[in-house]
């Protein structure tokens, strides 16, 4: 749904440019155009695609074969605009949406002019992106048919070279990989000449010579992303404690405190975050595409990271539970890193004390877990997605917006709203009452951990590999920190929901511990969107684990969960504007954002 802000209402250039956009996309209906709903004098309804745009489809890399095939869908698109008169003015990878099936899409026609209606200022606007808009647009001469021919060959120079290549078109062209047959080079240095009218004589027929070309079998390229920070500041991965390649284009890396401490300043900063969030010990797991961002024992490979992801447990779990999500976004997305922490003293992570002060005990200290942690490896300020589960999805809850900077998005998945439900309330203070008590027979403790556990439908959904971790870090542990904890969790608070604002909430589809109703009824009195709850389709409180008794479930949520992550990657990117310089001294570019509703 896009709609005209009210802002934008008081502008007459924007009103203007969205009422040609209404009336550009109110006469396409094509099959590789968003699908339009509805168009009103402030809003156009358009289908969601379940997907990507094409920008981020192709960081990981595509093969030839299939940059083609999207090239030939959205050159369809465009031959049919072009019948009806209009020109897009805006062909980028960033204007094409790509669905789970790999179907292309053509969006975005804000920049649109329609060649018959508009007049001839409209036309010469000198609008578009650069490195994708024709030259005679730069000019500010009207743009033509031939302008989109220009920026789709751009696109596909873009997904056959494997990323961005550079505006000079000889440059561009020579990061077409030698492997190709020579009538890629030769077709694609016509459809981008200078001069408008030296380029195919329609997309069609671009489409046509591109058809010919059989490309089926060749790799996709493989070029590293170029580095965006200093890698000095992560000379600490050289020193990571185990290296894993769960793929061959994905690696993992085991770190933990003990990797940064390099030199006297580290060891300091190292000390002032375990004395602000009581941890001795502080273990993590940071997952990357190889092939985009070079191996991660590299500290080039963090200087290349554009995005970031951190995945945190819930009770009793640790980081392990998040192995297929985590390979499951860098699969996706080459350009980001997951990192996946062990936090409240599970797993690799030790409070310095057996029972530590309740002010690090408390959910809220996660969020300085949080910023105290990813100033230390030096990827804070990245746009930023932090998915909790359970108990970490009431830590991220105690934040506000802004909190972890700017750019980041929370996603709490089957949270707990102790503060606002009663029996939720007192479910905490009696478990932690009776965790007290037994603790101090450890064979009556251990009976209680097993009754307690038999009692959650949640646990007996579990598979029995995933109930003996479980299992293990719950006698692992001193009765006392867990009642702790407990105690703590059902003290939590969660701030006015004008400070929530880049909250999503995710419930179970037959949750018992966190129950659907629950969530709903919190995020309406907290005051949060209804559009901002979530809804699995299938699996209880642990959707992102394999079930007993419907492990089919588990790829279907563990998509589900990357897709969600990865459309709110694409939310907390578009919180701040890059600025390119404009194509020459004296003139106007006219820079656009476009963002999708998810």
């Amino acid at each position: 749904m896009k709609v005209l802000s009210r802002a934008a209402r008081m502008r007459n250039r924007d009103v203007a440019s969205f009422e040609r956009e209404r009336r550009a996309i109110s006469r396409l209906a094509h099959p590789h155009i968003v699908r339009v709903f509805d168009v009103g004098d402030e809003h156009i309804a358009t289908a969601y695609i379940d997907g990507s745009d094409l920008r981020r489809r192709s960081t990981p890399g595509l093969d030839p074969a299939s940059a083609v095939q999207i090239t030939l869908q959205i050159a369809s698109a465009l031959t049919f605009a072009h019948g009806k008169g209009v020109v897009h003015r805006d062909v980028k990878p960033g204007n094409i949406l790509i669905d789970r099936e790999g179907n292309a899409y053509l969006s975005d026609f804000g920049l649109a002019t329609l060649i018959h209606e508009d007049d001839a200022e409209v036309q010469s606007m000198c609008a578009g992106t650069p490195g994708f808009m024709a030259p005679e647009q730069a000019r500010g001469e009207p743009a033509t048919p031939a302008a989109d021919q220009y920026g789709l060959a751009r696109t596909l120079l873009f997904m056959l070279a494997g990323g961005s290549v550079p505006e000079d078109r000889d440059a561009a062209l020579d990061q077409i990989p030698a492997t190709l047959p020579p009538e890629v080079r030769s077709l694609l240095s016509r459809a981008t000449e200078p001069e408008p009218s030296r380029r195919w004589a329609s997309i069609a027929d671009l489409a046509a010579a591109l058809s010919a070309v059989d490309l089926r079998g060749y790799p996709a390229a493989q070029r590293l992303l170029s580095t965006v920070r200093e890698p000095s500041r992560y000379a600490w991965c050289s020193r990571g404690r185990r290296v894993a390649l769960p793929s061959p284009e994905l690696m993992r890396l085991d770190c933990d405190l003990a990797t940064l401490e390099d030199s006297a300043e580290r060891r300091a900063a190292c000390q002032a975050f375990r004395d602000a969030t009581g941890y001795a010990a502080f273990g993590w797991s940071i997952y990357g595409n190889v092939a985009r961002l070079g191996p991660l024992d590299d500290p080039a490979a963090l200087a290349r990271t554009r995005e970031l992801v951190v995945l945190l447990h819930g009770w009793l779990c640790t980081r392990e539970v998040w192995q297929d999500i985590a390979q499951g976004v860098c699969r996706d997305n080459g350009s980001a890193v997951v990192l996946a922490p062990d936090v409240g003293g599970f797993g690799a992570t030790r409070f310095s004390e057996v029972v530590p002060a309740p002010q690090h005990a408390a959910p809220s200290n996660l969020g300085r877990v949080l910023s105290h942690w990813l100033h230390l490896v030096g990827l804070d300020g990245l746009p930023l997605v932090v998915l909790g589960h359970s108990m970490s999805a009431i830590g991220i809850l105690t934040l506000e917006d802004g909190e972890l900077g700017p750019r980041a998005v929370r996603i709490a998945l089957t949270p707990y709203f102790p503060a606002l439900h009663r029996v939720q309330r007192w479910q905490a203070v009696i478990v932690s009452v009776l965790v007290r008590l037994a603790g101090r027979s450890p064979a009556l403790f251990r009976r209680l951990a097993r009754w307690q556990a038999s009692r959650s439908g949640a646990w007996w959904d579990l598979t029995g590999r995933q109930r003996a971790r479980m299992l293990r870090q719950l006698l692992g542990r001193a009765p006392a920190l867990l009642a702790l904890l407990v105690r703590e969790i059902g003290r939590a608070r969660t701030p006015p929901a004008a400070r929530l604002e880049r909250v999503i909430l995710v419930a179970g589809a037959d949750d018992s511990a966190a129950p659907e109703r629950t969530i709903v009824d919190a995020a309406s009195r907290l005051g949060i969107p209804a559009h901002n709850v979530h809804r699995m389709a299938t699996g209880g409180h642990f959707p992102h684990l394999e079930s007993l008794h419907h492990p089919e479930w588990t790829a279907r949520n563990q998509d589900e969960l990357v897709r969600l992550i990865d459309a709110h990657l694409i939310e907390a990117d578009q919180q701040t504007v890059e600025v390119t310089p404009g194509p020459a001294p004296g003139q106007t570019l006219t820079l656009t954002a476009s963002a999708r509703c998810r």
